[in-house]
């Protein structure tokens, strides 16, 4: 019952503080949930009796796992856009995401047809179910860090997927491996949009 009356009150003064509008000219709530779920996470690290021991399993595999998911995506693309009749620049334009949902469609739209926008949102958007739908399965018969590599997404929608299939001294290496494809994606879009 204590922890019911917590929680109530924690909503009421984050109610409260969104009420005053302090937040609304530079944080939209998207950026407060995941710097809220970032705070947490490291709170939940720095908690862990093994914490010197995390940081040993971000590895040069880790490295090469995100380099071989680029470079396989950028690969295929072009394959599978001869096949289904698109283009190079627009198969290419859709799996630029990588997972990054929230970022590719909105940012594609900007340059691209509005269908292009939508297919690559739906690819990384598929990416990331992916993921959670055989992220167990991944763990469990091939390699927790081959999970870690699926998205670009896994610093948010994937953490929680990522401590309970590959365990918790996989997050500090998916959080890495999800910021370095968090700057790539803009970077391969923007490369794009100067092709298109």
């Amino acid at each position: 019952m204590t922890q019911i009356i917590i929680l109530i009150l924690i909503w009421g003064i984050g109610l409260s503080v969104g009420k005053t509008g302090i937040f609304h000219d530079f944080l939209t709530f998207s950026d407060l949930f995941l710097y809220l779920l970032l705070f947490i996470v490291g709170i939940q690290l720095a908690c862990t009796n093994d914490f010197k021991k995390i940081h040993k399993t971000f590895t040069i595999k880790s490295i090469l796992i995100t380099l071989g998911l680029v470079i396989g995506s950028f690969g295929i693309a072009p394959l599978v856009g001869f096949v289904l009749g698109y283009g190079m620049s627009k198969s290419l334009l859709f799996v630029s995401g990588l997972g990054y949902y929230s970022y590719a469609g909105s940012a594609i739209s900007n340059f691209a047809s509005p269908d292009v926008a939508l297919i690559a949102f739906l690819v990384s958007l598929f990416r990331e179910q992916f993921g959670i739908i055989f992220g167990r399965l991944i763990c469990s018969k091939i390699d927790p860090e081959s999970f870690l590599a699926i998205t670009a997404t896994s610093s948010d929608g994937l953490l929680p997927f990522i401590k309970a299939y590959a365990g918790q001294k996989y997050v500090v290496s998916g959080l890495t491996i999800s910021t370095i494809l968090n700057i790539m994606v803009p970077i391969f879009i923007s490369m794009l949009a100067l092709w298109n």
